[in-house]
């Protein structure tokens, strides 16, 4: 549970920021200093310390630290317009949640080799837990949802899962299976002539 409050409240705090640093140039660096303050003491009254850098030219944060519990966090939301965001935190036993979502958007390095990705997939937002064994990543595919899980249906069976649920409700599908301790989740949904696509993968 702990985890799950420092990462919406690292998400709160960067959108925070950078609402606080979209001021004019003259009070430019005046909003930086505030916002990082703000956001460093927010951090501390909790028992953990924080370093922030809000770049006001780009609209890039950047929070790093350590919570009340010893773990570390790094957060960083791209400036402009691309959207970009990233953090990254440990986890006890030194694992590590990785999330991700917009601009440059990539399959995180440890998501699992059977689980297979449709082909073209642009990914739009993706997240791993190593030590819990959680991973999803999501993105949108040129393709039609029938297409899409005929995919999955095919090679899923032939990385060794078992089916053990499907369901068509027109616009939107979902597949789920199972391998040793894991369960897989296929969700794909129509989106105009091509399709969403959803991948996640965890421990039962």
């Amino acid at each position: 549970m702990r985890k799950g409050i420092v990462i919406f409240g690292m998400c709160a705090s960067a959108a925070f920021a950078m609402a606080l640093a979209g001021c004019g140039k003259a009070a430019e660096k005046a909003s930086e200093k505030v916002a990082e303050k703000t956001l460093e003491k927010a951090v501390s009254v909790d028992g953990g310390s924080a370093k922030v850098d809000i770049n006001s030219q780009t609209g890039e944060v950047k929070v790093s630290g350590t919570d009340a519990e010893g773990a570390q966090f790094n957060v960083t939301s791209g400036g402009g317009d691309s959207g970009s965001f990233t953090m990254t935190q440990t986890t006890e036993g030194g694992g590590t949640v990785a999330i991700q979502s917009g601009e440059g958007t990539k399959v995180p390095a440890d998501f699992p080799k059977d689980v297979p990705l449709y082909d073209g997939l642009a990914v739009l937002q993706a997240m791993s837990d190593t030590a819990s064994g959680m991973f999803n990543v999501t993105g949108g595919v040129a393709a039609a949802p029938d297409a899409v899980m005929a995919f999955y249906k095919e090679k899923t069976a032939a990385q060794g899962w078992t089916e053990t649920m499907s369901m068509n409700a027109g616009d939107m599908q979902t597949l789920m299976c199972e391998k040793d301790d894991r369960a897989l989740s296929v969700m794909v949904s129509k989106d105009g002539e091509k399709a969403t696509l959803s991948v996640s993968v965890s421990k039962q």
